[in-house]
């Protein structure tokens, strides 16, 4: 998974990309236990996905808070919203 801005062709193929949001799981980037709700994700038609997410430095200061335990993070009105999972 790599996080970035927009964009609507991927970089490697460059084939269209298709955006829709779904939950994200943050295992990859070593975040165990947390869930990105309603993210932007877009999506190669080759199968390769882009998780675009707003305000990323405001997300990780939420996380500070609750880092002990498994959480959701909802971007929410201009800001994330972490919740006990």
């Amino acid at each position: 998974m790599v996080l970035m801005a927009r964009m609507t062709r991927w970089l490697q193929c460059g084939s269209p990309m298709t955006a829709t949001r779904r939950n994200v799981d943050c295992t990859a980037s070593g975040l165990d236990g947390v869930t990105l709700m309603h993210v932007e994700v877009w999506t190669c038609p080759c199968g390769e996905d882009e998780v675009c997410i707003p305000h990323i430095e405001d997300l990780h200061q939420a996380l500070l808070t609750t880092a002990a335990r498994p959480v959701n993070a909802t971007f929410v009105a201009g800001g994330w919203q972490v919740t006990s999972a």
